[in-house]
């Protein structure tokens, strides 16, 4: 669960360094309204927030966020996908209430911020997905950002006294001064849709610049762009606060950016804020570098060096994801090892069990009766689909078989639906995901248990295939179902068996997958992660899928660390695929897959 990297992409072509500045306090008292210490005096923060919670229907998006942010400061707000940084954004600009804490603009504080009065409290903002007027002009959407300075009334407009032109002219003056000050002289008249994108995300800025805010609240302002269009940006950004005295608060994926645009990083990690300190000191090990390869050396002689202890940290969270990765994936292969059967409808089957558990917790049913009912609705479900479904559609082509189960996915979610509704579920499983620090490495305590939990299962799975009579019969009509039925075995009941086990192994990747991402219906859609793990791993192969699992977990997050600041970032959810994709043009079979030899 990696939320920073080292990586640094140079804005002018060489290593960009950022001054660290000393770790401002995490916490902003409200009762006392604490006031940070920069530099010789003190000053009272831009932007303070304490103890900020919010949830969606049980889901917590952010959870007791507490952070500070000084005057003149560019303070990043990194985190995974998913960790709540625009919500956070959200409650700054007040889209969202937060279910608890406050929010401090300078001297005023609120529980929910006015949105409408955003501007009279000097708060600018862009948006993650661009929003400009598309049919207005650059010029006219750079003075919409000033329309809260309009104080004549609509008859003085009309009539054009003096005080609507005096207005009007200074409204007219900042937004050219804006114009000349981002490059858009030449396109001030186009259409602002007509621009390109990258044009496009300057105008937006230009319109949150206009007036002069003393806090700017940036959400992705980089994605989407070019590499030369993000250079441009990021010179924009830093001169917005050295130019105009914006205190900026950035959002990005781009590492290589963040790193060298900011004061402070602040880490979130799924709701929770893990971290504040310099750029490099983000991740363990404080400031000892700031790219992946760092200068040091004796007497002022500059060497470069790997930082092998954040290689490791990179890779062993990239691990400790795979083995969630791989927990879906053995849920596909034991049915397919078996009946050649690719069961679309894991996902659906993985939905059913946690929604089915979270819905009898919170109608007071004890968490072990829970568990055991659940397990029990699992093991029935996996019976009923194999004896309705699948076994009437036996030796048909397998396009077949995988179309029944495409549709039997849908019937499942429809069901779930109609049983448990469509709210989205909070499942708190009481595991802490406060990092431990082993030997200055950062690991995830919620992942080192699913690791656990998903490495006990295997093993137990291992033990009963390996050591007892119906482990051997499934072995048995894995290795060649016809002559399986020629020693007497009962297909079908093996079939039955298998469907149990998917059911099994769907109730507790479930339950993990649902503790991190909150039990809801797109939770169904982690079925796609198991499908790189499967064609590196092979589809018949149990151990295919442990080692698949881990191989694309750690390969999606050294390539999002040490790859994704050299392409702009966000690589980390297609990497497994582009590596599936040239596996099967080397490997078809994958690593552990069986080689399918035809008699012609």
């Amino acid at each position: 669960m990696i939320a920073a990297s080292a990586g640094v992409l140079p804005l002018d072509g060489a290593l960009v360094e950022p001054a660290l500045s000393a770790p401002l306090s995490a916490r902003a008292d409200v009762a006392d309204r604490a006031l940070v210490k920069r530099g010789s005096g003190e000053i009272q923060p831009v932007l303070a927030l304490a103890d900020i919670s919010l949830s969606f229907g049980g889901v917590a998006a952010l959870r007791d966020i507490d952070l500070e942010v000084a005057q003149g400061e560019i303070r990043a707000v990194i985190g995974p996908n998913g960790a709540g940084k625009s919500s956070l954004l959200n409650v700054i600009s007040g889209l969202y209430r937060p279910d608890r804490g406050r929010v401090w603009l300078g001297e005023h504080s609120f529980g929910h911020v006015p949105t409408a009065r955003l501007a009279q409290h000097g708060v600018a903002r862009t948006f993650q997905n661009l929003a400009v007027f598309k049919g207005l002009s650059v010029r006219d959407n750079v003075l919409m950002g000033v329309a809260h300075r309009v104080r004549a009334g609509f008859l003085r407009q009309i009539a054009g006294s003096p005080l609507a032109r005096r207005i009007e002219a200074e409204n007219r003056a900042a937004a050219e001064d804006v114009i000349g000050f981002l490059h858009l002289r030449e396109v001030c008249d186009r259409a602002a849709g007509t621009l390109p994108y990258g044009l496009q995300k300057c105008v937006e800025l230009a319109r949150a610049l206009v007036a002069r805010p003393s806090l700017l609240l940036l959400d992705e302002p980089f994605a989407g762009v070019t590499l030369g269009e993000k250079h441009e940006l990021a010179a924009h950004v830093r001169n917005a606060r050295d130019s105009y005295g914006a205190t900026i608060v950035l959002i990005e994926h781009d590492i290589g950016v963040v790193m060298g645009l900011s004061d402070r990083v602040a880490v979130l990690d799924y709701g929770r804020s893990r971290r504040h300190a310099g750029p490099g000191a983000v991740r363990p090990g404080g400031g000892r570098c700031l790219s992946r390869r760092r200068a040091c050396g004796r007497n002022g002689a500059r060497t470069l060096m790997f930082d092998y202890q954040f290689l490791i940290e990179v890779l062993v969270g990239g691990l400790l994801s795979g083995v969630m990765y791989s927990l879906v994936a053995i849920g596909f292969v034991v049915i397919y090892k078996t009946s050649g059967v690719l069961n679309f409808a894991q996902g659906a089957m993985l939905l059913f069990a946690a929604l089915t558990f979270v819905s009898l917790v919170e109608r007071g049913v004890a968490l072990p009766l829970a568990l055991l009912a659940t397990l029990a609705i699992m093991v029935a479900l996996g019976v009923a689909v194999e004896r309705t479904v699948l076994r009437p559609l036996v030796n048909q082509p397998p396009i077949t078989l995988f179309m029944a189960t495409l549709g039997l996915s849908y019937v499942i979610e429809g069901a779930a639906q109609l049983l448990w509704g469509t709210q989205v579920h909070g499942l708190d499983i009481g595991i802490s995901d406060v990092p431990l620090d082993i030997v200055g490495v950062f690991i995830s305590r919620f992942d080192l248990f699913a690791a656990a939990v998903a490495g006990s299962l295997v093993a137990l799975f291992a033990l009963f295939f390996r050591t007892t009579r119906t482990g051997l019969s499934f072995r048995a009509v894995a290795d060649d179902p016809f002559a399986a039925l020629a020693v007497g075995l009962r297909l079908p009941r093996v079939w039955a068996i298998v469907w149990t086990v998917a059911g099994i192994v769907a109730l507790v990747a479930g339950l993990l997958w649902g503790a991190r991402l909150g039990v809801q219906f797109s939770l169904s859609l982690v079925v796609l992660k198991a499908l790189p793990v499967l064609v590196l791993g092979g589809f018949d192969s149990i151990a295919g899928a442990i080692v698949g699992g881990l191989l694309i977990g750690a390969i999606e997050k050294l390539a999002e660390v040490y790859v994704g600041p050299l392409v702009g970032g966000g690589i980390e959810a297609w990497a497994g695929y582009v590596v599936a994709l040239v596996f099967l043009l080397v490997r078809p079979s994958g690593l552990f897959g069986q080689k399918l030899v035809e008699r012609v």
